[in-house]
């Protein structure tokens, strides 16, 4: 078997560079079937870490709006324009899509050489990705969405999106549950203890005294041993929570720089997007958004889609969001970055006391994006709700209940 991947592994990734845009789509494909074995082995198998790397920034080039392969088709009455490389553009982050699933999958990191990509891969090329996948139509100026206006990449970037954020998400969230769960053990604990110093638990009965194995020097043996036992417990739960506090906070600046670089493109593309909404009939159009419908009006395929797209967009915003607002990611020394210095005017002020105050929640540029969203759009707000009640189950899913955000 290893032989036929080393045979095979290098005729593949030349199919990345190869000049034909269907040949680079399919090669994509085939990366995404490997990707999209459960555990990621079959990926380790074939792939090492320079190899994704290398994948990633090639696939980077294909993501790219490219003017010669747009080209318009004359249909009598009207001309319909033809993108031939939008196939090739969802391929790409398709692919990419299913690398971090698969990346991040526990099985996949089960052994300490199997690094996440966002490890492997460089900030930059994660920054790039977001900001070509929120800029619509190659930087179109047009303030509103046409019903032709192709909205899948947007749609898989905001997957990226929440896939990044959503590990530091759910592992705060199962942390502490499972700090409330030790918490309760050792309450039950302190009861025994009390039962048995008053006679009232099975050590202390005659019964079970008089066997040799619950004497008293049976007793301290067991002690001692269940108390090396916790002991070796506490050093194995400690050692995989030092290596995860490790891996969120390299994670966290990634977080930040992301938040940093998406929020000027995202709130361009809300603004269309939610122009678009509110011209087809307003708040009516997210009717069924709490309920996970397709949209307030049936009679419009066009609105669907848009309200499909708000619909991922704010999920994933939100997953981000929250990912930026836990505890053990707000230590601003390894976060913020130098241009917070500046303070000659308001916005510099206020970037400086973002900075003294922990940079919590992201840059100061996404802060802002998400306060004048909430503030000056009804639509963002109602789907944002939305989230925080029933939708915030169904992103956390088992990683336990933990405690309610803060209003905004």
């Amino acid at each position: 078997m290893k032989l036929v991947i080393r045979e095979a592994k290098s005729p593949l990734l030349s199919l990345q560079t190869d000049p034909d845009i269907l040949i680079r789509r399919e090669c994509a494909v085939t990366i995404q079937a490997i990707a999209n074995e459960p555990g990621g082995n079959l990926l380790r198998r074939w792939f090492t870490d320079e190899d994704l790397n290398a994948i990633v920034h090639t696939l980077l080039q294909d993501i790219d709006v490219k003017e010669h392969l747009i080209r318009q088709v004359d249909l009598g009455p009207f001309k319909h324009t033809v993108d031939e490389g939008l196939p090739s553009r969802k391929a790409s982050f398709s692919l990419l899509l299913s690398l971090l699933r698969a990346c991040s999958s526990s099985s996949y990191q089960s052994r300490g050489v199997y690094t996440p990509l966002e490890q492997v891969v460089s900030p930059a090329c994660f920054i790039e990705l977001f900001v070509k996948g929120f800029t619509l139509g190659g930087g179109e100026k047009s303030s509103s969405l046409s019903p032709s206006t192709s909205l899948d990449i947007p749609l898989l970037a905001a997957d990226i999106l929440q896939q990044i954020a959503l590990p530091v998400y759910a592992g705060e969230v199962c942390e502490r549950r499972r700090g409330k769960e030790e918490e309760k053990k050792g309450i039950q604990g302190e009861r025994k203890e009390e039962e048995e110093e008053q006679g009232g638990g099975l050590y202390s009965s005659d019964c079970l005294t008089s066997s040799p194995g619950n004497s008293r020097e049976g007793r301290c043996m067991k002690e001692n041993r269940g108390g090396e036992e916790e002991e070796e417990e506490w050093r194995r739960r400690r050692k995989i929570r030092r290596r995860q506090e490790r891996r969120y906070l390299d994670k966290s600046e990634l977080l930040f720089r992301i938040s940093e670089a998406i929020a000027s493109p995202l709130e361009v593309l809300l603004t269309r997007l939610l122009t678009f909404l509110e011209k087809q009939g307003g708040l009516s159009s997210l009717s069924s958004f709490s309920s996970g419908g397709g949209g307030g009006r049936g009679d419009s395929l066009a609105c669907d889609r848009q309200v499909d797209l708000l619909r991922s967009i704010v999920r994933a915003m939100y997953t981000f969001d929250s990912a930026l607002h836990q505890p053990s990611h707000l230590d601003a020394r390894m976060r913020i970055p130098s241009f917070f210095s500046s303070s000659s005017s308001s916005v510099g002020r206020e970037e400086e006391e973002h900075r003294r105050e922990g940079g919590g929640g992201g840059s100061f540029e996404w802060q802002e994006m998400l306060r004048r969203q909430l503030l000056h759009s009804p639509l963002f707000r109602q789907a944002w709700k939305g989230l925080e009640g029933e939708g915030k189950e169904k992103i956390r899913g088992e990683a336990g209940g933990g405690e309610e955000r803060k209003a905004r």
